[in-house]
């Protein structure tokens, strides 16, 4: 009953539950650090509703995907986020486990850079960051974004970086398998695919046959080894209201980023030999 209200009127259960004569100083609650001009709480009515999302599987022995939902509603004025973690763990056999977990936090908007965070935590020391860009909507909602996400929920309990996306609304399996991983590597406007990965594909996949047909020209520099390829040069080159041709780029780009050579994730592992190192050597 108590967690429960704890639950219901967003209350630090870390502190209701310590023992009196705890010294353990607890961390602050989101409604304590907002600011009424620099961190205030989301209220746009834009963004509450459920969202589906997905990133990599934090584990880096595990290349899968996983998913998420995010519900974001508004009560009494005030936001409240549940994030419901669903995993794919596999027992010995490799047969699929049922695996969720619920972390609840509250958006906070950063007005001065028009991001959005949220940390989300569970009574079992759990913990989430996510952090968004923030957009005004005028007649339609918050559809779609991509950020970044750190949890130490991993095998190791190490700190990892890496991209998410949610949807407004639920993303059809096929299209999934197909394009979901195009999203979420950790890159910039440029990544970079090695040659022979990309004649691979060319060869394989029709929509990066054609792709290629008519973009390559922009990607094949004089690099021996990888093919440097930017999305913004590429959509330059399609006249803005060609949504047919843009979103034919877009599919070939997402399978192409798939097998590129950014990484799925960072992984935030203390390696002992550098710390000796940057002790002994680099801070000297």
């Amino acid at each position: 009953m108590v967690l429960a209200l704890c639950r219901l009127w967003h209350l630090d259960t870390a502190y209701i539950f310590s023992p009196p004569e705890s010294t353990v100083e607890v961390m602050p609650t989101p409604e304590a650090i907002i600011d009424s001009e620099k961190y205030v709480m989301l209220t746009d009515h834009h963004y509450p509703g459920t969202f589906y999302g997905y990133f990599n599987v934090p584990n880096s022995e595990n290349r899968d995907y996983a998913q998420f939902e995010l519900q974001m509603e508004m009560v009494d004025g005030k936001t409240h986020a549940k994030f419901t973690y669903i995993g794919s763990p596999k027992d010995e056999n490799g047969k699929a486990i049922d695996y969720t977990r619920v972390y609840h936090g509250t958006p906070i908007l950063q007005t001065r850079t028009k991001n959005v965070f949220l940390l989300l935590t569970n009574d079992n020391g759990g913990m989430f960051f996510m952090y968004f860009t923030y957009k005004e909507y005028n007649a339609q909602f918050n559809y779609f974004r991509k950020g970044i996400i750190v949890t130490s929920e991993t095998v190791a309990d190490h700190p990892v970086v890496e991209s998410f996306v949610f949807f407004r609304n639920p993303i059809k399996k096929e299209k999934r398998d197909k394009y979901l991983r195009g999203l979420l590597p950790m890159s910039d406007d440029t990544f970079y695919i090695s040659v022979p990965i990309m004649e691979r594909l060319v060869a394989e996949d029709d929509e990066v046959s054609a792709f290629f047909a008519e973009y390559g020209y922009l990607i094949q520099h004089e690099e021996d080894h990888v093919y440097p390829i930017s999305v913004s040069e590429t959509m330059a080159k399609i006249k803005r209201k060609d949504r047919d041709k843009q979103y034919a780029a877009i599919r070939a780009l997402l399978l192409i980023k798939q097998k590129s050579l950014s990484p799925p994730r960072l992984e935030y592992e203390h390696n002992i030999t550098l710390a000796h190192f940057t002790k002994d050597d680099l801070q000297r």
